[in-house]
């Protein structure tokens, strides 16, 4: 994970993205040396849309050939970044002057929001039948920290608006980096889906089961102490797709 930072660097070059957020997440070429690398190219826009934006950057990573005692290889890996912006009355996330966004959609955009949460509604029920009859393990429970986001936004040149103030949202590539820090990297393609923003202080527990020959990752935030529901129902924050090779 050494330049794992850097890498996420890359992501902050291009301007006017503040208040967007993250979507998903895509790797490809994973391996134990993934993040070990000197060169990173530089990132490019491959799709731009008013509300939707797809950023990508690829690096090379050098390993040694010890069986036939060669050059080295060069492995190269790519890092895709799918991103939103939120609108109307639909947005979860401040603005610099740290009040909601109050803009009220129109009866187009109200129609195209309630058509968006019926689809949203019908892929978690899918999601839902998905974790049925799995066996979960869990890897890892983690709290961030209003430093932690703080330090990573630093060293990752991130500057959305979203991870400052007093209830910062906790950056998707900062969860990433906990997560890589504790699963093996087999290569192969994994792709990562936010659902939910995650504020600093809030737990996540994050748990993999295998479902179809793929290996799924998933992240729900715990209820506050004190809960009382008898059968608490986690909420989902983000889950991840690992297909091997």
């Amino acid at each position: 994970m050494k330049d794992y930072r850097k890498i996420c660097s890359k992501f902050s070059e291009p301007d006017g993205f503040n208040g967007w957020v993250i979507a998903k997440v895509e790797l490809d070429n994973l391996s134990d040396d993934t993040f070990h690398t000197t060169c990173v190219e530089k990132c490019t826009v491959a799709k731009k849309r008013k509300r939707f934006t797809v950023l990508e950057t690829s690096w090379g990573i050098e390993t040694a050939n010890l069986v036939k005692e060669e050059k080295s290889d060069k492995i190269s890996c790519t890092m895709k970044m799918y991103l939103v912006k939120p609108s109307g009355s639909n947005d979860l996330f401040l603005d610099n002057s740290d009040k909601k966004i109050t803009d009220t959609p129109g009866k187009k955009d109200s129609s195209k929001i309630k058509n968006e949460t019926k689809k949203f509604d019908d892929i978690h029920d899918r999601q839902n039948d998905d974790r049925q009859n799995v066996s979960f393990s869990k890897l890892y429970s983690k709290s961030y920290t209003a430093q932690e986001i703080s330090e990573f936004t630093k060293d990752a040149d991130d500057d959305n608006s979203i991870h400052k103030g007093e209830n910062p949202v906790v950056p998707g590539l900062l969860m990433i980096e906990d997560l890589f820090k504790i699963i093996s990297k087999d290569k192969g393609h994994f792709r990562i889906t936010f659902e939910k923003p995650v504020t600093a202080g809030q737990t996540i527990s994050v748990y993999e089961y295998y479902k179809g020959g793929k290996r799924i990752i998933e992240a729900f935030r715990e209820c506050p102490v004190g809960c009382e529901h008898n059968e608490c129902v986690h909420e989902s924050v983000w889950n991840g797709v690992y297909d091997y090779e």
